[in-house]
């Protein structure tokens, strides 16, 4: 081919902005960082939010994203060391190489931004819908009073509403302020009482919402894993009888007047598959430390995504079967043990630093909200 008709039909694509980007579409986000050296034109195109817009809802899949990674973190160890455990395709990210702290507290991810701070504190983000995000902050406004107050910022103002709503909650709601879920535009707080809150974040409103009924009799619940995936509200729940340990995972309906018992999973039949994993060996210990949700092959199923001893496994619903997910190999653990614990189960992973992340949201993107930089 005539190198002169290369150059020139290069130079038509390059002057048609709206062909370029046509192009630059379809390319992913760790590409489009490279690209912004190209040329200023470049620059301002990928730059441009209404075009991270249009790349983030390009990536989507019926409407939602579908996290590729989980990014784990070792609770109470101060490192700034994160593993990331691929769930479609390997792919490296330099996460927080930048922060020149060594103790790194990721306290929610959303979407592929993170929040780091020492309060109650959450983000609401959908890049499928704005580029824009919005921090939300609880705080107590007197000690033990119940009373709590909600600041907000909005990214695209780049400003704060303090004390935006005042609310009581009850000492018997044991709503878990730190644990929080944003889905379809609101955000749900986890809680261990029979009810619960979620704001509409657009309206800023509070709502109530009620909880799952803990199970009678003799079995003990452990823990609530707290999580959403299509657009849909999920809690897992642990409960430990004797030497049975049972996974309990709720669906919240879609007029949030209940919840609804989806399935019972019976972590035994983990074992059976992978018996070098102990699970509920211990009564207060489930022997796992991250519960996840990522959407399945079928619509309207899931998977669930368990961290288990340094391994990730999965539940896969469509056939009924226990996958692994990720092994390092026999004698590695995923994350740094904590030296003075000997028992495996005591080596844990905090639930909350178990994220799902979209990686190339995370390349768009490439920052950490601190809240004592901006609060």
């Amino acid at each position: 081919m005539n190198p002169k008709l290369m150059i020139s039909s290069a130079e038509k694509i390059g002057n048609n902005q709206d062909l370029l980007a046509q192009i630059l579409l379809r390319l992913p986000a760790k590409s489009l960082i490279q690209f912004k050296c190209v040329s200023k034109q470049w620059l301002s195109l990928i730059s441009n939010p209404h075009f991270c817009l249009s790349h983030t809802r390009h990536q989507g899949h019926e409407g939602f994203l579908h996290p590729t990674a989980l990014l784990l973190k070792v609770q109470s160890v101060l490192s700034p060391d994160f593993d990331v455990v691929p769930l479609k395709h390997f792919s490296q990210v330099p996460f927080f190489h930048y922060i020149s702290t060594s103790y790194l507290n990721i306290l929610q991810s959303c979407n592929g931004l993170f929040v780091c701070a020492e309060f109650y504190v959450s983000l609401a983000f959908d890049p499928l819908q704005s580029p824009h995000y919005k921090i939300i902050v609880v705080r107590e406004v007197l000690e033990n009073s119940y009373i709590f107050q909600l600041d907000i910022y909005a990214s695209e103002s780049e400003s704060w509403k303090v004390a935006t709503i005042i609310f009581e909650t009850n000492e018997g709601d044991c709503i878990a302020f730190e644990d929080s879920v944003f889905c379809n535009g609101k955000l749900h707080w986890n809680s261990y009482g029979n009810q619960s809150l979620y704001l509409d974040v657009e309206k800023e409103c509070l709502q109530m919402m009620p909880m799952p009924t803990k199970l009678t009799g003799n079995r003990l619940e452990i823990y609530r894993y707290f999580d959403e995936s299509g657009g849909r509200l999920y809690l897992a729940a642990t409960y430990f009888a004797y030497i049975d340990l049972d996974l309990y995972i709720h669906q919240m309906a879609s007029d949030y007047s209940h919840w609804f018992l989806k399935h019972c999973l019976n972590m035994g039949d983990a074992m059976e598959v992978y018996p070098e994993l102990n699970l509920g060996c211990h009564p207060f210990s489930s022997g796992f430390s991250g519960v996840s949700f990522v959407g399945s092959e079928r619509k309207g199923e899931v998977k669930v995504v368990i961290w288990a001893d340094g391994k990730i496994i999965c539940y896969d619903f469509n056939d009924g079967a226990w996958k692994m997910i990720h092994d390092p190999g026999p004698g590695l653990k995923i994350g740094t043990p904590i030296e003075h614990f000997n028992h495996l189960h005591e080596q844990r992973y905090g639930s909350d630093e178990a994220c799902l992340i979209d990686l190339d949201i995370m390349q768009r993107y490439r920052k950490v909200i601190l809240l004592e930089t901006i609060y």
